[in-house]
């Protein structure tokens, strides 16, 4: 084989292609990458990731361990002509001033995940990829319920959850076949950081794959083989008696990560209580004696009332939801609770049970607060 191109063509690619071939698996040909004319390819039986890369030649395949060879790379100017050529005794990579010798494979045994005989269909790229950057967020680790963890194509809808909360954001295209794919959440962490998808082909037998063209790169994967709960029942159905809050979202974000600093562990459970076009949070369930008294203005809608909820993931949702104003709509204090920004997304948080003293202590500072203002009023 003989290869050429510059040290930084050659980089950029491994750098994508080295988050498949980590090597850490027990099967070395798993650690490579197959470079195969202007191809360079790495498969982890999961994913299976081809890139192209501009070369001045390119002619035969091998099979090369890629940490040591990104390793290397990295260190040579991006300009810098790299040429690779291989023999009897392995792969020799030359440079200006410099050779290093590493082994090799045979390209024969190196795998390769099929998605032959396959439904294709051009898509929205830069929808797509705006769609799943949302619920990525929402994905499940939680190994048991293997089939949330990843992003499910619904329709004209992509959707995450992991049980606490659900995110759903709209397409603007109608996905057709490919319905009912459940993307793992490894393959959607990679797709971040490539172009947008120009085709994709999806494969149901014997095992779900899917097939993403984009510019330069063609991955495959393995698709989540189960199906996703009906989470169209998670989302709740408002009827009269429900009540909407307005708030803007930047202050209320940091509000809540001022609540959150002042507990022991990474989560906490905060109470929000809203009444008289105030919203006041406290901390329930606290490590040690915690008193928070804030507030913020808000627009409300409905009747008083206060809700639990994880601080952490509540947060979590104010940082997706990329707008000036978020909305809060809740109809059952131990129900599901509605929040939306700007556009048809949305995510769904279910709320927490109040045990604490937190609940108590934000409705006393609303409480007060309109006292003073009807003393205010009154004088």
């Amino acid at each position: 084989m003989k290869f050429e191109t510059t040290a930084g063509e050659l980089k950029t690619a491994l750098r994508t292609l080295s988050k498949v071939a980590q090597s850490n698996f027990a099967s070395p040909i798993l650690n490579c990458v197959l470079i195969d004319g202007s191809l360079i390819r790495a498969c982890n039986l999961d994913i299976d990731i081809a890139v192209t890369v501009p070369v001045r030649r390119a002619k035969g395949s091998a099979c090369i361990p890629c940490r040591p060879l990104a390793n290397l790379v990295s260190h040579i100017d991006a300009g810098e002509v790299i040429r690779i050529e291989t023999g009897e005794q392995g792969a020799t990579i030359s440079f200006s001033g410099g050779r290093y010798d590493l082994p090799t494979m045979d390209p024969a045994d190196f795998p390769s995940i099929s998605v032959d005989s396959a439904t294709a269909r051009d898509v929205d790229g830069a929808a797509l990829a705006r769609a799943i950057n949302f619920v990525a967020p929402c994905v499940s680790r939680e190994e048991t319920r293997y089939y949330l963890n990843g992003v499910h194509l619904d329709g004209d809808v992509v959707v995450a959850t992991d049980g606490h909360r659900l995110a759903c954001h709209p397409l603007g295209f109608d996905c057709g076949d490919l319905t009912g794919s459940i993307i793992p959440i490894y393959a959607v962490a990679l797709l971040a950081n490539l172009p947008p998808a120009q085709r994709i082909a999806v494969r149901k037998d014997p095992y779900p794959t899917m097939e993403i063209t984009m510019a330069g790169v063609v991955m495959k994967i393995r698709l989540i083989d189960g199906n996703f709960p009906d989470w169209r029942r998670v989302v709740p159905k408002f009827e009269d008696g429900s009540t909407e809050l307005a708030l803007e979202r930047g202050k209320f974000l940091r509000m809540l990560r001022r609540v959150s600093s002042v507990t022991m562990r990474g989560w906490a459970c905060g109470v929000l209580a809203w009444a008289g076009g105030r919203v006041a949070p406290a901390i329930d369930r606290a490590e040690v004696d915690v008193s928070v008294r804030e507030h913020l203005t808000a627009d409300i809608s409905g009747a008083a009332g206060s809700q639990a909820f994880n601080v952490r993931y509540l947060t979590h949702v104010l940082t997706i939801l990329r707008s000036e104003t978020v909305t809060m709509r809740t109809g059952d204090p131990r129900g599901p609770v509605l929040w939306r920004g700007e556009g048809d997304a949305f995510v769904v948080l279910m709320p927490m049970r109040e045990l604490g003293k937190g609940g108590e202590m934000a409705r006393g500072l609303l409480a007060d607060l309109e006292a003073v203002d009807q003393i205010g009023a009154a004088a």
